[in-house]
């Protein structure tokens, strides 16, 4: 089993727990995990490196690169959650 499958089941673990727990309201606990998936899969796809290749290159000063993600976080979240904008624009920052 690779560590991929090992941490989806860890996931999906956690969420079953903080389903059956009842002090986590049922729809963050699911959410939550939804956008790591999400995110995962985005990234193994390749379409996070594509975007950061297009946003973010290594060749900009750090002001140009500020000023990109600053605008691209502000702007997704117009037409998506805020969760799954931090999602998606984490692996580009890291």
């Amino acid at each position: 089993m690779s560590s991929e499958q090992v941490t989806v089941f860890a996931l999906l673990g956690l969420v079953l727990a903080g389903l059956l727990w009842g002090r986590v309201r049922y729809d963050v606990a699911a959410f939550s995990a939804l956008v790591l998936v999400v995110s995962r899969g985005l990234s193994s796809s390749g379409a996070i490196e594509l975007l950061a290749q297009r946003l973010a290159g290594r060749t900009r000063p750090l002001e140009g690169h500020v000023s990109i993600m600053a605008g691209a976080a502000a702007g997704l979240p117009a037409l998506m959650n805020n969760v799954a904008a931090l999602a998606l624009l984490m692996p580009i920052d890291v």
